[in-house]
């Protein structure tokens, strides 16, 4: 079994990927794969790159039926006339002497595994661990061991969601303004994002660039003695690194834990408090043995400051401003869809421009201005138009503009299951809440009362929307003091100092 040379699968390797804790798993690779008798109807677990490269290499070579997935969003749908399956549904009907599943994630492979053992089916095999029992990539991975065998190095590796910002970014600017004798690396997703590093001294790896940024990217992690990341894992590989979760969020709303588990390397977590941890730990399944460090997020510092983000988008004057930051429907990245229905205008509620008319002349009418800021990740298929009092942010403008100080500037926000909303409560202004889609959002709340959570108007219909806005342009704020008293729960002291604490309490100044 040859397996063309590709990215997904280098990545595989740069992830570890083929090291599996599941003795089932590791008693099966290429050679079983190839020999066995069954399999005649593979099945692949996984939407990702690796997945969807496997499935076009060998669909002639082999019966593939179709993938697997834990995303609910995308069941049903197809990929190059492939279909996706919902896994406890579509496994029970299976026989190991008939059918086969290859699983090809990049992380939790053992997990999927495990669950699917008790769905009463055993017959499996690990992509990653196929690939790296094949030539070039067994070489790859020696060549990727050796990095491991040199010096730690007293250096800070970051990464954050969208490259240079969120708690990682926070911390790494109060860093560079405190003169750290430390070196300094990132590792980012858009290679054209390099220029947002501080300091020319500082490495910057993209290594879904090529692969000699991938190993670049492979070498650096293992001799950086920290590894500080908000979103993406960064490996720990080696005793005596220190691996810090920073988390690209304070408390949120939804369940996600189908999609994600805090690895169990993780030395320790960021959170706001104990009462979010334990909040959050259903969703993000925290491990054991990590160390929680409770305090303000760096990300939320900017919050104390004076900012004039909003000259970046406008010169003239509005009575009121309002940002709506909605939490994504469909990822950029790997097809991910959180909602069900077609969302033209990058946000619910609005889903005509007959809708976006009348929703702009009612903000004329009161002299307000709307700044629509879809999620970084969301999928860009929306139609941003031309309004004379509605404006997006999206695309190259998220990295131009900082959303943080921005919402300094605004007189209130909207948003609809969005953590972003806890963040803006340290400001004590009006918030609302759109969830004219919510029969239609696939993700169940992590919270039993989730009403509480969200002290704010509920905007279902239009009416809905020009009654909030109404009430913000006339100064009301009629859910304050629930508002207040969810922030005290939900926030630490508001001081501003988050990146200053953190770094203090992990040593790092």
């Amino acid at each position: 079994m040859i397996f063309d040379e590709n990215y997904a699968y280098w990545e595989l390797m740069a992830e570890k990927s083929y090291m599996l804790s599941d003795d089932r798993l590791l008693k099966k690779g290429v050679s079983e794969f190839e020999n066995c008798d069954a399999g005649k109807n593979i099945y692949v677990f996984g939407c990702n790159d690796a997945a969807k490269v496997f499935v076009n290499q060998f669909r002639e070579e082999y019966q593939i039926v179709g993938y697997l997935d834990n995303a609910s969003g995308k069941w049903g749908s197809f990929i190059d006339g492939i279909e996706v399956f919902e896994p406890e549904i579509a496994i029970p009907k299976m026989k190991s002497d008939r059918d086969a599943i290859v699983i090809a994630l990049k992380f939790r492979a053992d997990d999927v595994a495990a669950d699917i053992y008790e769905m009463g089916f055993d017959n499996l095999y690990s992509l990653a661990l196929m690939i790296f029992q094949t030539s070039p990539y067994s070489e790859f991975v020696t060549e990727l061991e050796e990095y491991e065998k040199a010096p730690l190095e007293d250096m800070i590796l970051f990464e954050s969601t969208n490259d240079f910002d969120g708690n990682a970014g926070a911390l790494y600017e109060y860093l560079k303004k405190n003169r750290t004798k430390r070196s300094i690396a990132w590792i980012i997703k858009k290679a054209e994002n390099r220029h947002w590093a501080i300091d020319e001294s500082d490495e910057v790896v993209c290594p879904n660039e090529n692969l000699d940024e991938l190993k670049k990217f492979v070498k650096l992690r293992a001799i950086a003695k920290w590894q500080i990341w908000d979103n993406n894992p960064i490996r720990k590989v080696r005793d005596g690194q220190v691996n810090v979760f920073l988390q690209h969020f304070g408390m949120g709303y939804k369940q996600t834990s189908n999609y994600y588990k805090t690895p169990d390397y993780v030395d320790y977590i960021l959170s706001p408090n104990e009462f979010v941890r334990k909040q959050q730990q259903s969703s993000l399944l925290y491990p054991a043995t990590a160390e929680f460090i409770y305090g303000e997020l760096p990300r939320n510092d900017v919050l104390k400051g004076k900012w004039d983000e909003l000259a970046k988008i406008t010169g003239k004057k509005f009575s009121k401003v309002i940002i709506w930051m909605p939490t994504f429907r469909q990822l950029d990245t790997n097809g991910r869809k959180d909602a069900d229905g077609d969302f033209p205008y990058g946000v619910s509620l609005i889903y005509t421009k007959k809708q976006m008319e009348q929703l702009n002349d009612y903000l004329k009418e009161l002299d307000m201005l709307l700044i629509i800021k879809p999620h970084p990740r969301q999928e860009l298929n929306y139609n941003c138009g031309n309004y004379s009092n509605i404006v997006y942010i999206s695309g190259a403008r998220n990295k131009e503009i900082d959303g943080y100080k921005l919402m300094t500037q605004m007189d209130a926000m909207l948003t609809d299951y969005s953590s972003v909303i806890f963040d803006y409560m340290l400001l004590d202004r009006p918030v609302a809440f759109v969830l004219e889609d919510k029969e239609r959002f696939n993700l169940e709340y992590k919270m039993d009362d989730p009403d509480y959570f969200m002290p704010g108007h509920k905007i279902y219909t239009m009416e809905d929307m020009k009654a909030f806005l109404k009430s913000v342009h006339d100064g009301a704020d009629p859910f304050g003091d629930k508002r207040r008293e969810l922030s005290t729960i939900c926030n630490p002291p508001f001081e501003g100092r988050g990146a200053e604490k953190l770094a203090r309490r992990l040593g790092l100044i």
